[in-house]
């Protein structure tokens, strides 16, 4: 016998599978950003993680909410599409991108997933040590 044979049960092929309605276990999000960003999940403040084209990497639970749209389903998209006037968020990626500030806010509307509702937001735009986030 070798040492893995007490690492390791050895199937019996006459013995019926217990694992016939096993269900895979439940993994949690497994995107690279879903992982590092999902602290973000327990704030009551939405917040999304962007790339430097405005494209969505990441969204938390309150993101979700608040547009109305699961965070798979944002992902990918332009968060400047759900915003009334997209201007503002392109000339800060824009800044951002050329290391114009550290930060910069300011006041928009957010539009819902229905488009009906309108809701006054305000906008940080930061950097992260991360390239093209």
């Amino acid at each position: 016998m070798s040492s893995s044979d007490f690492l390791s049960p050895k199937a019996n092929p006459q013995a019926p599978s217990k694992a016939t309605n096993a269900r895979p276990p439940v993994r949690a999000q497994t995107t690279p950003w879903g992982l590092r960003f999902q602290a973000f999940d327990l704030l009551a403040t939405p917040v999304a993680v962007i790339n430097g084209r405005g494209l969505v990497l990441f969204v938390n639970a309150a993101l979700e909410d608040t547009i109305g749209l699961s965070r798979r389903t944002l992902q990918g998209l332009h968060l400047s599409d759900y915003f009334v006037d997209k201007k503002p968020l392109e000339i800060a990626l824009e800044g951002a991108r050329s290391n114009e500030f550290a930060a910069l806010r300011y006041e928009a509307s957010l539009q819902r997933a229905n488009h009906e509702d309108v809701l006054p937001v305000h906008v940080i735009v930061a950097q992260t040590d991360q390239p093209d986030e």
